[in-house]
């Protein structure tokens, strides 16, 4: 039983840059609309691009919205850090990056952090003596602060598993993205392999094209998807990363009721 569903930010609003990862200047529509059709937090996103504007890097900005999320029985449970995808999490600029996005992350009482290892931050492209330094030293800062490490990666079961026998730190999870593993993994079958670690789901549909579908229109089975979560007793997080479509809140709605019947 998936004990919390929530949205990945900026889906319940149209997009600002047409871009479908687009994140609102204002957070609070969002978190009215979300209360509305039934969640129970928002995901956070931090741009793949550093956007000083953006109100995560603003303390009194990320208190109000707190406050205002929190009178919505609503809260932000985790955050999916894009700026990986643009720096590779193993170099200078994003270490130091690090240090200001972990403050961010304890204002607003986050409990996931995933790490997306796509783009720049692919490890499977680059000798390990150069992340697993890196990796370390993420759990490790992240689990003094009371907040999940979670990776979200295309790497086969097997990689994952001999990279976490790499890390010292127990805080080493996954957030598995059902969207971005359906064309190169058997979904279904990593879930019970990689169970122990799955923490945190971004549940993504997906067609042949590898485009991003309304839930029930592309490749994922939902019904085995949700019997293989029981199988393995998932009761934690359940992120709605989909289209927005042309009415957002009303597209999340009927994906929110859908995946809700299984």
């Amino acid at each position: 039983m998936i004990k919390y569903f929530g949205i990945i930010q900026g889906r319940l609003v149209k997009s600002e840059n047409s871009e479908l990862q687009s994140i609102p200047s204002d957070w609070t529509n969002e978190i009215f609309i979300a209360e509305e059709i039934g969640l129970n937090y928002i995901e956070l996103i931090a741009e793949k691009n550093f956007n000083k504007k953006s109100p995560l890097w603003d303390k009194k900005k990320l208190a109000n919205y707190k406050n205002i999320i929190k009178k919505k029985n609503l809260f932000f449970y985790s955050l999916c850090d894009d700026y990986s995808l643009m720096n590779p999490f193993w170099g200078k600029k994003f270490l130091n990056y690090f240090n200001k996005i972990i403050q961010s992350l304890n204002l607003l009482d986050i409990k996931i952090y995933t790490l997306p290892l796509y783009e720049k931050s692919d490890i499977e492209k680059i000798k390990t003596s150069l992340f697993i330094k890196s990796l370390n030293l993420l759990s490790k800062k992240l689990n003094k602060n009371g907040i999940k490490l979670c990776i979200e990666s295309n790497m086969s079961k097997e990689n994952f598993i001999s990279l976490s026998k790499k890390i010292k730190n127990k805080n080493f999870y996954i957030t598995f993205d059902t969207g971005n593993r359906l064309l190169s993994n058997d979904i279904y079958k990593d879930i019970k392999f990689l169970k122990k670690k799955i923490i945190h789901i971004h549940l993504k549909d997906k067609n042949k094209l590898d485009v991003n579908v309304k839930y029930g229109k592309g490749l994922i089975d939902l019904k085995k998807l949700f019997k293989t979560l029981k199988i393995i007793n998932y009761n934690k997080s359940l992120t709605m990363e989909t289209v927005r479509e042309k009415i957002p809140h009303t597209t999340a709605k009927e994906n929110l009721i859908m995946i809700k019947k299984f």
